[in-house]
């Protein structure tokens, strides 16, 4: 598809705007500093209350510190649609695994301040589970050995309104609990 057509099905990107990213309902955009998730022309509206959801989320964790999330600049309404603005990172870590072959103890080390993001999410008051951890959604700046979690379309905010039907699984198949292969849903955990 030529980047004109595919442009004009996506009212309100700006022609300097380049195309880094796509999920199941969002575009991630580019300006060139930063990165910027759109929704889907006609998302449909279970995906339009996720990606609220997701700019809540993001805005509360934003403020934490003590957590290692992709920094979010701002959620803006722009020419009728929501935006997530975020710094824009340099890749992912399904495109470095490799980098990582034969070192456990450098892979252990990224992935520590995920897991310690993780146990502080879980530990909130009111807890909030990500249910899509993938290595596309460990982005990093520079550097694979400094992860960065992202992508909180999928999270669940306990206490919140249930957008997902508690028996349908979440989060791509391969990376999803072996609890939901056999059809043991009930012994999902927020582990």
């Amino acid at each position: 598809m030529s980047d004109q057509r595919f442009r004009s099905n996506h009212p309100g990107v700006p022609r300097q705007w380049t195309l880094i990213g796509e999920g199941g309902n969002a575009y991630v955009w580019s300006d060139g500093t930063q990165a910027i998730k759109r929704l889907k022309d006609g998302a449909p509206s279970e995906a339009v209350s996720r990606f609220k959801r997701e700019a809540e989320i993001l805005l509360l964790l934003n403020e934490q510190s003590d957590i290692r999330i992709v920094p979010v600049h701002e959620v803006r309404e722009r020419e009728g649609a929501l935006e997530i603005v975020m710094e824009r990172m340099d890749g992912s870590l399904e495109n470095a695994i490799t980098s990582f072959a034969g070192n456990p103890e450098r892979a252990a080390a990224a992935l520590e301040p995920i897991a310690s993001t993780l146990a502080a999410m879980s530990a909130r008051s009111e807890p909030i589970y990500h249910r899509d951890l993938k290595p596309t959604n460990l982005l990093f700046k520079e550097s694979p050995d400094h992860l960065y979690l992202a992508d909180f379309g999928c999270a669940f905010l306990a206490e919140d309104e249930r957008l997902t039907p508690a028996k349908r699984a979440m989060g791509a198949w391969a990376y999803r609990p072996p609890e939901y292969s056999i059809g043991r849903l009930i012994d999902v955990t927020e582990k």
